[in-house]
């Protein structure tokens, strides 16, 4: 070959990749492959695309598709294209909690840019992206000049948003079913310029959410996607993905292990963590996404001082229902254990050797029913080493005019805890997150109470199943030195023996407790 055709291709090449890499403005998919060297599954490229070609995506999707790792290619995607363009980038995420945030799009952020500079030691890229990611998300240039950051709503009040001024602005909603209505159009209000993006995402877990409606309404100003469960590659042949890639992906063996937890392609978690889809008829819950979002934020460090207080939802069931404690250290909520135990001894036996464990100062357990006799073999077995206290939803409330009995107020006064930062809870605790926020309510009109806790019996008509958990963890925080009067209405506030004397009088059992 001449020295002429030599130049001639490897200009001809040059002119190829100059034309490639400008295609990546407008192709996330294959700036994915080229750069990152991912490739994008069907439903994950359709949604890129739909940045590309619309406003607002709005993306509702079931377990582990991929929605996060999305997320975070969009953003590095977008800042490479972009900032370098007149006008500059820059990307706002969000998410009820920065827990939500840290831990899961930028997480996939930084592993993204650590991906690009190994790629781009080996020679395989021609440039690493620009600056660094601080552990709180915030992207930063070398000169300290911001160009995106991660931000949970509480510190997103009126100004928290505004003042971002750049030509190409990527906003993001991640769990953007526990983002209000206030803070979804700040987002679209960082994006109103016909080069700026918005997008969000979320499992449908909450079918009272904006983004609900939304997918109700069915807006035009929206590109709507819902990626089910069943959409995953691991159900269509693999879609030529690695199998390191496709192991990451939900599978056939979720809906199967959720099917025998749920019982029913008709329960609301199943159409929602499954098919993707919100399950519309559930009504108003107690615990609110924006709650449980503050919990998970909150830090609370154990008193040096006290001892903890462990709460026990019992059951008696080889399957299904579940033995659940929860510890409660000064406000810090922690996951103790869970068993199906069929004897009710042995669950008296196991609740104790906790408790020693633990030091606890009180054991609180779910007295109605079969919880009577459990609780009795704890009290016998305790030795003095704690307090057992029974928790009896059904009595009366400290204000019946409030609440309709002992566990409706128990859940409030639990929900204004979360919402006051009073209670810290584990962001890797779903199932808790998940029961705590699918408890419904309503309102009484007729009687003396006026709020209403669904009961258990409710809540498997609806099919869902027992909240174990929720319970546990709500006995936990419970404050029990509210009490009740002896009349109805009577609204008084007693010392422990008094209670105790009360509860001797309507024949509970046992005096040990307090």
């Amino acid at each position: 070959m001449s020295f002429d055709s030599r130049v001639f291709e490897a200009a001809h090449r040059e002119l190829k990749r100059k034309a490639r890499e400008a295609s990546y403005f407008d192709n996330p998919v294959l700036w994915a492959q080229d750069y990152l060297g991912i490739q994008l599954w069907s439903r994950q490229a359709d949604v890129a695309m739909s940045v590309v070609h619309n406003r607002n995506t709005a993306v509702k999707a079931g377990h582990e598709v991929g929605k996060s790792f999305l997320a975070g290619m969009l953003i590095c995607w977008w800042i490479d294209t972009r900032l370098h363009l007149d006008g500059g980038a820059f990307v706002v995420s969000t998410a009820p909690s920065f827990s939500q945030i840290n831990a899961v799009v930028w997480r996939e952020v930084r592993k993204f840019r650590a991906r690009a500079e190994q790629r781009f030691a080996d020679g395989l890229i021609d440039h690493v992206l620009p600056g660094y990611v601080t552990s709180d998300a915030h992207w930063r240039l070398e000169n300290g000049i911001e160009i995106g950051y991660g931000r949970k709503p509480p510190d997103a009040k009126e100004d928290t948003m505004s003042g971002i001024h750049a030509r190409f602005v990527l906003s993001i909603g991640d769990e953007a079913v526990g983002l209000s209505e206030k803070l979804i159009d700040d987002l679209g209000n960082l994006t109103s310029n016909a080069t700026s993006r918005r997008i969000i995402i979320a499992n449908p877990t909450n079918p009272l959410s904006y983004m609900a409606r939304l997918f109700k309404m069915q807006s035009k100003a929206w590109a709507f996607h819902t990626i089910s469960v069943f959409d995953s590659p691991n159900f269509h042949g693999g879609e030529g993905l690695p199998q390191a890639v496709l192991e990451t992906l939900v599978d056939q063996s979720y809906v199967d292990d959720r099917l025998e937890d749920w019982g029913s392609v008709e329960n609301p978690k199943y159409i929602a963590r499954v098919l993707g889809e919100f399950a519309f008829d559930q009504g108003p819950t107690i615990i609110s996404s924006e709650d449980m979002g503050i919990g998970l934020d909150t830090a609370i460090e154990p008193s040096s001082e006290g001892r903890p207080v462990l709460g026990v939802d019992v059951s008696r069931s080889e399957h299904g229902d579940m033995n659940t404690v929860y510890r409660n250290d000064n406000g810090k909520l922690r996951f103790v254990d869970a068993w199906n135990e069929k004897n009710a001894m042995r669950t008296a036996e196991r609740i104790v050797k906790l408790a020693v464990e633990c030091g606890a100062a009180e054991v609180r357990i779910d007295s109605a029913g079969l919880g009577g006799p459990i609780m009795d073999r704890v009290v016998e077995l305790a030795l003095g080493k704690f307090i057992t206290i029974p928790m009896l939803g059904g009595a009366p409330s400290p204000d019946r005019s409030k609440y309709f009995n002992s566990r409706a107020f128990w859940y409030s006064d639990f929900a204004e805890k979360l919402r006051t930062g009073k209670i810290d809870v584990d962001p890797a605790d779903d199932k808790l997150q998940e029961e705590l926020m699918g408890i419904e309510y309503k309102q009484q009109t007729h009687g003396l109470g006026s709020l209403l806790i669904e009961s258990k019996d409710d809540m498997r008509k609806r099919g869902v199943g027992s909240p174990d958990y929720a319970d546990s963890a709500i006995y936990a925080m419970a404050s029990v030195g509210y009490v009740y009067g002896p009349q109805d209405g009577d609204k008084v506030r007693k010392t422990p023996d008094q209670i105790m004397l009360e509860l001797e009088l309507s024949g509970f059992r046992d005096p040990y407790t307090f």
